[in-house]
């Protein structure tokens, strides 16, 4: 029997197998750029997942098959050394790595959904928060934050104020609606939670100048109204205050260069104490 025949059909399989794969991995990564354009988000989550483990069997398979291969030597080693790594990051991404939705709403013409995906680093995992249209359709990532803990998410519709706040173990992080904002500080002072928003969300731009506003909601984290501050600023972080024996609100700016500084106060009537802070007339 004729060895060269023989060997024919196991290249060709081989070949076959070879570059299906490698085409199948870069379509993955392409895929995974662009969720709920062509599939509803929660199902694009489900074959993001599948496809990634079909991809790890592929290179598990791809590295024996490789090594009893008819290939020349110097091509089986240069494609394992190629190989080997993709296998591990498919294996982890497949098993540590996959997107989940942990949270959905629906508000107005939109729908919402949180989700968590692990970080290569085993540390730390990012939270994603989509806006899509009512088919789950055309999504966007409309805030992400990156925690150190996995978090429980709770998505809050407050159909009366047309908005959408996302909360995360218990704390408001972000809020969409006609003034979208990320939420810097919030504290509960009797009856009603106060919150710091600002948008764009920090880390948009390094240069870029912020403007804050102060909001007072429910104890349910609802019918959150704009109180009278407006304050402009590159950056910082603010603590929020309350006053018993004047019932007064304060808030306090600090980080860099800046150390506890009372910007304004909230009480009888609104005060700033700060160039940059300004009380907005109705």
């Amino acid at each position: 029997m004729d060895t060269k025949k023989a060997a024919e059909p196991i290249r060709h399989i081989t070949t076959f197998f070879v570059v299906a794969l490698f085409v199948l991995t870069v379509g993955y990564f392409v895929f995974r750029r662009y969720p709920g354009i062509f599939l509803p988000l929660p199902i694009f989550v489900a074959i993001k997942l599948f496809y990634g483990n079909i991809l790890a069997i592929g290179f598990i398979v791809l590295l024996p098959v490789l090594a009893i291969s008819k290939y020349p030597e110097k091509v089986r080693v240069i494609l394992l050394i190629f190989s080997t790594p993709f296998c591990f990051l498919c294996s982890y991404m497949a098993i540590d790595f996959p997107e989940k939705i942990l949270a959905s709403a629906k508000l107005s013409n939109y729908s919402y959904h949180v989700s968590m995906e692990g970080m290569i680093d085993e540390t730390s995992a990012i939270y994603r928060t989509y806006r899509c249209n009512t088919n789950d359709l055309e999504c966007k990532v409309i805030y992400s934050e990156t925690s150190g803990s996995v978090d429980d998410v709770v998505l809050i519709a407050d159909e009366k104020m047309s908005e959408l706040h996302v909360l995360q173990s218990g704390y408001i992080r972000f809020t969409d609606g006609a003034q979208p904002r990320e939420i810097l500080t919030s504290e509960q002072f009797g009856d009603f939670v106060y919150t710091i928003g600002v948008y764009p969300p920090y880390g948009s731009s390094s240069d870029h100048q912020y403007t804050y506003w102060l909001y007072k909601c429910q104890s349910s984290f609802t019918e959150c109204q704009q109180l009278p501050f407006q304050y402009m600023d590159n950056g910082g972080s603010f603590e929020l205050v309350f006053e018993n024996d004047t019932k007064e609100l304060k808030v306090y700016q600090f980080g860099y260069k800046v150390d506890h500084l009372l910007i304004y106060s909230y009480g009888t009537e609104a005060k700033c104490y700060v160039e940059r802070c300004s009380v907005p007339v109705e």
